[in-house]
């Protein structure tokens, strides 16, 4: 534990500057784009305040229970080719040392991740068996305990959402750093892949929180 406070206030002090200069550089004036045509209500992560955010069930939730048109997803990629609903592409970034301490808002749960050095590795490093087997989701409160909840693949993710349809639009929030931009080429062959598999009506939306992406 020790190991991971040591972690979290380094990184903080590393990347104040960078966090106060991109606070001030996303504050756009207001601009108005005309009439828009759709309009949607979208599940983000599905819905993270009731459910365990980034599953199939928070995306249900969001689209059956609360009648949302699209949902958006966080997309990472293993080590063995495989696309998951994900945040956090290194456990021992800024964004993922936050979320592991509860300090995300709006949120019910916060990331299961391991202790151990051995397995606290970015996620194009471990196999989905790994990751299934050593990350998750506790609860944002109280003692760290890994729930029952599975990491869902691209593959079950769309083998619910082809039948749901209410469904408009998924939003794929691709979190691939710049530093591995050469998985994009494979990830995107095998997002196009699932599509020619599936053939979905609703629309896909690619998201990516790289400007140079």
């Amino acid at each position: 534990m020790a190991d991971f406070f040591l972690l979290f206030f380094s990184a903080l002090i590393r990347l104040l500057p960078a966090w106060f200069g991109a606070l001030f550089h996303f504050c756009p004036g207001l601009k108005y784009f005309g009439k828009a045509e759709t309009f949607w209500v979208v599940g983000h992560r599905g819905n993270a305040v009731k459910a365990v955010g980034n599953t199939v069930p928070a995306c249900d939730f969001a689209l059956n229970v609360l009648q949302a048109d699209a949902v958006e997803i966080d997309l990472c990629f293993t080590k063995d080719k495989e696309i998951i609903l994900w945040h956090d592409w290194d456990p021992d970034s800024l964004i993922s040392l936050a979320r592991q301490m509860g300090l995300e808002a709006g949120v019910r749960y916060r990331p299961f991740v391991p202790q151990t050095r051995i397995w606290r590795k970015p996620v194009s490093r471990l196999t989905l068996r790994e990751m299934r087997e050593h990350y998750g989701y506790t609860k944002k409160r109280g003692r760290p305990e890994k729930t029952d909840s599975r990491i869902a693949t691209l593959t079950e993710f769309f083998t619910w959402a082809v039948n749901q349809p209410r469904l408009q639009a998924v939003f794929l929030d691709v979190k691939i750093p710049l530093s591995e931009k050469h998985l994009a080429l494979p990830f995107v062959q095998t997002v196009a892949k699932l599509l020619r598999q599936f053939n979905p009506s609703f629309e896909i939306i690619f998201l990516s929180p790289e400007k140079n992406h």
